[in-house]
C-alpha cells in the first residue's frame, strides 16, 4: 500500500468536498421540485373549485335572466338569442 503525499491528500479531500456539495444541491433541488409539485396540485384543485363555483353561478343567472353566458370583463350576462332562418 502506498501512502498519498500531502498534495494528493488535498486533491482527494477537495474532490470529496465537491461530491458532498453537489449531492447537497441535488437534494435541495429535489425537495424544491417536490414542493412545487404539491403547490401545483393544490392550485389545480383550487382552479377546479373556481370552475365549479362559476358553473353554479351561470346556472343561477340562466334561471334568473334566461340562457346566456357570463362576460367577466364587462360584468354582464349576455342572453343568447336564436337566429331565425
Amino acid at each position: 500500500m502506498k501512502r498519498l503525499n500531502k498534495r494528493e491528500q488535498n486533491e482527494i479531500l477537495n474532490l470529496s468536498k465537491r461530491f458532498i456539495d453537489i449531492h447537497s444541491k441535488i437534494v435541495k433541488v429535489e425537495k424544491e421540485i417536490q414542493f412545487l409539485e404539491t403547490q401545483s396540485s393544490n392550485l389545480i384543485l383550487d382552479l377546479e373549485s373556481c370552475r365549479e363555483i362559476e358553473k353554479e353561478f351561470c346556472e343561477k343567472m340562466s334561471e334568473k335572466y334566461g340562457i346566456g353566458e357570463l362576460d367577466p370583463l364587462s360584468m354582464t350576462w349576455k342572453i343568447k338569442t336564436e337566429k331565425v332562418k
